[in-house]
């Protein structure tokens, strides 16, 4: 699958009281899918008339709203708190753009020291699309920070390739423990990062099971420069094989 995408994005963020605050924004792009030569599942597709926005530009503007209790002792490499996030998002032809289809993202992730080296993190993460949502929407998976794409990736699951898995509906979870092998004061850190990523997808159609659970595990190193520089790599062992990605932000 060829996908070319342009997009415009903001946000605003009020904080209601301590480590709770509202989040409204808005997400507008221009998508194009196109088949690759050779025969494929979206090919298919195409030829029966089951993808009618595949190969045209194809507009997208939707709202974002939502609710986050964050109380994370840093937004860049946390070592303790939580950060729950609630979001809803909807698009409307009627309003703009050429689709339609409401999105509800829930997350919640916990970090826990323990001593000055250790750090243990958890996360999991449920979307789910309904209404009419075409297929070039169903790559983003929502985020009050920052979105991140499909099911794969250095963002959701370090076993797979990224948007190794498309689906109306998204559910995943991912398990870190974070050794801190050397520090030069404040200028740079060197982590190793052990990991287990879980994740699946569903359709409309699909049993809500864990049948078709793809879990991958690894290892990698991970450079912390200053406050917020990250540089990093990721060496899993999943459904794909073997898998490197690189890292430039911690996973979650």
């Amino acid at each position: 699958m060829d996908r070319r995408r342009s997009f415009v994005r903001g946000t605003v963020q009020r904080r209601l009281i301590s480590g709770l605050r509202a989040v409204a924004g808005f997400h507008f792009e221009r998508w194009r899918l196109d088949t690759l030569s050779g025969s494929s599942l979206l090919g298919e597709q195409v030829q029966a008339g089951l993808a009618p926005l595949v190969g045209v530009n194809t507009w997208q503007g939707e709202l974002r709203l939502g609710m986050v209790f964050d109380t994370r002792d840093d937004e860049v490499t946390p070592r303790r708190g939580v950060l729950i996030e609630a979001l809803f998002g909807m698009a409307d032809s009627s309003v703009v753009g050429d689709v339609n289809f409401t999105r509800f993202t829930g997350s919640a992730a916990v970090f826990h020291a323990i001593g000055e080296r250790l750090v243990l993190g958890g996360r999991v993460l449920g979307q789910t699309l309904s209404g009419s949502p075409p297929v070039g929407s169903y790559f983003a998976v929502e985020a009050s920070e920052r979105a991140f794409e499909g099911l794969g990736g250095a963002s959701s699951h370090r076993g797979l390739y990224t948007d190794r898995f498309l689906g109306q509906d998204k559910l995943l979870a991912n398990i870190d423990a974070r050794y801190r092998l050397t520090g030069l004061s404040q200028l740079a850190t060197v982590d190793l990062v052990g990991f287990i990523d879980f994740g699946r997808v569903f359709q409309a159609s699909d049993d809500f099971s864990l049948k078709a659970l793809h879990v991958g595990g690894g290892v990698g190193p991970i450079i912390t420069i200053g406050r917020n520089g990250v540089i990093g790599w990721t060496f899993a062992w999943g459904p794909d094989k073997l898998i490197v990605q690189t890292h430039t932000r911690w996973m979650f």
